[in-house]
């Protein structure tokens, strides 16, 4: 028999584990495409965190910026791992952008559960989840549900989306007398924000491969060499703001669903 060096082994292993080559590919090729798929999705690292970690009117954060960022990362390499060795799929799992603006701004700021009721409203969401899905209950409810109202939602999340980047850019703001108004278009942390977006969009239509993670790297290191602060952090944190995630990991408020339970319910 041949004797395989320990490389070898080790792919032939991945092979058969997963049966690589009867779907029609290779070990080496799913490496290349599990890092394009890397690559693309890593924009969430930054931009959940920011989200969630945006500052009330009195300047604090309702949760911290590195907290949301280990949680963020913990969470998609659990969930990938998991539909990958459980499913055998090679899907990249990882926080879905829209939801985590609507537990930003509609659960813990519009509805008033705070941080710690909205997280409670989000672990009995995952549990039902898990229920339907286990039960097959939920591929009737998407089959129930017509593809006009599926392509709406798409479209509403995509719109909000642009509305809360618009807002983080600094390009809209609050206003009381028409609810929003135009920014101060002299801040130099707007234009820069408007070149990424053009730089970014460039390389998505010429298909260039990690479009989204070059247009963070080109906005951060011109941010750091022309000086710009960080308009959506609080100055007064330093870097060891939040890293004592034992204070924070499971820390869920189940109060809401007895004292307000049309909230919880809505959340």
């Amino acid at each position: 028999a041949e004797v395989q060096t320990p490389l070898q082994a080790v792919v032939s292993y991945l092979d058969a584990a997963f049966t690589v080559t009867e779907r029609g590919s290779s070990v080496s090729q799913e490496i290349r495409a599990g890092l394009v798929t890397w690559v693309t999705m890593s924009y969430i690292v930054v931009v959940n965190p920011i989200i969630l970690s945006a500052r009330f009117a009195d300047g604090s954060s309702p949760i911290s910026f590195h907290a949301a960022c280990r949680a963020t990362c913990l969470s998609a390499a659990f969930a990938s791992g998991f539909v990958g060795l459980a499913a055998n799929l090679p899907f990249g799992l990882a926080a879905g952008m829209g939801l985590n603006s609507y537990l930003r701004y509609g659960i813990i700021d519009r509805l008033g559960l705070g941080p710690e009721g909205a997280l409670a409203a989000c672990f009995v969401q995952a549990v039902l989840f898990a229920f339907l899905a286990a039960s097959g209950a939920v591929d009737k409810v998407q089959g129930a549900l017509p593809s006009a109202l599926k392509s709406s939602i798409t479209v509403a999340i995509g719109v909000f989306q642009a509305f809360v980047g618009l807002q983080l850019m600094g390009l809209i703001v609050k206003s009381d007398t028409t609810l929003v108004a135009l920014g101060d278009l002299s801040q130099p942390n707007l234009w820069l924000a408007f070149t990424a977006t053009l730089l970014v969009a460039g390389l998505l239509i010429r298909k260039v491969t990690g479009a989204l993670l070059l247009g963070i790297c080109f906005t951060a290191a011109a941010s750091y060499l022309l000086g710009l602060p960080n308009p959506n952090q609080d100055p007064s944190a330093g870097l060891s703001a939040g890293t004592d995630l034992s204070a924070k990991l499971f820390d869920l408020d189940f109060t809401p669903m007895l004292e307000k339970p049309q909230e919880f319910g809505t959340a």
